[in-house]
């Protein structure tokens, strides 16, 4: 806990000081080590040394370790992404002075390119110079990240450097080797520099488009779980930075029909995958009657079997607004199988109801028909919708927190009351609560936290004795403190 405060807060000059005077030390423990162990392994130095470096950004999550690599494992994952402070350029420039004098500190070089990747504040030639000392690393990581952060800087350096890109283009063509991840790397980044051909043109893209779509209307023989996987394979191609854009710009060339078409077909596909939240939101987007279908097929349960918890989700509250919009009732009357997606079908009717738009529904008829839903909460699945509030939270946090859409779901904002109590009988039972999905146990400390939080939001008096009860728990100690004090400054 106090390694996450200090790679948290590393702009507090006395935490980075220190942490930067054993940075040092750490490193070359670990490099004699390394190299100790390689003799008497007989295995090479350099292999050994790397996979020292790899495991420096995991090894908080692999079992017991010490401090200082707890926290460079901390800073280097995503949520340390940011540095837009003087502090954090001054972080930049220590760490810049520290590879400077080591040509093996490594672990120091992979952190210093991990951050520069993020730094906007920090200059474009500082960027180049970083580059062109990193990939004369011997470590495969360390190539890796300087790839990734010349990647991230690619437009400014075309904008401020238009002579350098020639030189730098020809350096990532002679990385390319053998490895199809370093490969894939490397070609994103050649792409992004404008010096790979376009594989394939915005007008092929567009007529293969349209072939998916006139093979889907004119029932040629070709099987409908085809059809809807080829529609999903070009959709999908507008995420892929091979193609540059040109998918993209093809599928803006559509007609508005042909793109409700084509957007249907994908989302029809067996199982939710990759970009199935961004196809639903698209269809969100447009509002046309003809997506009702693929809007009541995920508005009538959570995909449990999905690759991703927040996609699942996502696709689900996007669906249910999609019936909403549509004034369509009929999702609610399919079967459900147990009382975890009874849960999910009672909390996607109150937002339902939040976002019906009939005119002829009164205020009062409305608040009436979610008093009713929240009886049925607090009666019918009450270990149940802990995870349901939860996992909403999750995954509405990945459109940002300014989003309009998290503000709509955010239920504890709307219902101040009945989320209290919801929070408060919940954290009392959180051995008992119940998930659709089958990883539950992997996240009960972070469904605890959110439920302290949500007190620490809309609670009042009444919950400070059961948060009092947390103070001292190692793991939601912390988020209780916090909940207190929110509460307190509430009441004062």
């Amino acid at each position: 806990m106090l390694c996450d405060v200090i790679v948290h807060h590393l702009s507090n000059e006395q935490f980075r000081k220190s942490f930067l005077d054993l940075l040092p030390l750490t490193e070359w423990t670990l490099r004699t080590r390394s190299l100790e162990a390689a003799k008497r392994e007989g295995a090479g130095p350099r292999s050994t040394w790397a996979e020292v470096v790899r495991s420096a950004g995991v090894v908080a999550n692999s079992g017991e370790t010490t401090p200082m690599l707890r926290m460079i494992a901390g800073f280097l994952q995503p949520r340390m992404a940011r540095a837009d402070t003087s502090a954090e350029l001054g972080l930049w420039e220590e760490l810049w002075s520290r590879i400077q004098k080591d040509e093996s500190a490594d672990i120091s070089l992979t952190m210093l390119l991990h951050h520069s990747r993020f730094c906007d504040r920090l200059k474009t030639a500082k960027k180049l110079e970083l580059f062109w000392r990193a990939i004369r690393s011997t470590v495969y990581l360390v190539r890796i990240e300087a790839v990734d952060m010349i990647r991230f800087a690619s437009s400014k350096i075309i904008e401020e450097y238009p002579d350098r890109v020639g030189e730098i283009v020809q350096q990532l063509g002679s990385m390319l080797g053998n490895d199809p991840v370093t490969n894939t790397s490397i070609f994103e980044a050649l792409g992004d520099f404008g010096a790979l051909e376009l594989p394939v043109t915005p007008e092929t893209a567009l007529a293969g488009m349209k072939e998916v779509i006139q093979i889907s209307l004119l029932g040629r023989d070709a099987p409908d779980a085809a059809i809807n996987e080829a529609a999903y394979g070009v959709i999908s191609r507008i995420f892929e930075d091979l193609y540059q854009g040109a998918y993209y710009e093809a599928y803006e060339g559509l007609e508005l029909p042909e793109k409700i078409q084509l957007l249907c077909l994908a989302a029809s596909i067996d199982e939710i995958r990759m970009w199935t939240d961004w196809i639903i939101s698209e269809l969100l987007r447009y509002g046309d009657g003809r997506a009702l279908k693929i809007f009541r097929r995920f508005a009538a349960r959570v995909v449990v079997t999905s690759f991703s918890h927040q996609n699942a989700v996502s696709s689900f509250l996007r669906a249910v607004v999609g019936c909403a919009k549509l004034q369509d009732r009929e999702w609610m009357t399919s079967e459900i199988p147990d009382v975890d997606q009874h849960a999910w079908r009672l909390v996607g009717t109150l937002l339902f109801t939040i976002e019906s738009l009939t005119s002829g529904n009164s205020l009062q008829s409305q608040e009436t028909s979610q008093s009713q839903i929240l009886d049925q909460i607090f009666e019918e699945v009450p270990f149940a919708i802990a995870d349901v509030l939860y996992q909403i939270h999750h995954a509405s946090l990945i459109w940002g927190t300014q989003s309009p859409s998290l503000k709509k779901f955010d239920l504890a904002r709307l219902f101040p009351k009945e989320f209290r109590e919801i929070a408060d009988h919940s954290l009392r039972n959180k051995e008992h609560l119940t998930s659709v999905f089958s990883t539950f146990e992997f996240g009960k400390g972070d469904r605890a936290r959110f439920l302290i939080q949500t007190l620490g939001r809309v609670g009042d008096e009444n919950n400070l004795e059961l948060l009092r009860s947390l103070i001292d728990d190692p793991d939601l100690g912390n988020d209780a403190l916090r909940a207190i004090r929110s509460i307190q400054l509430d009441r004062n």
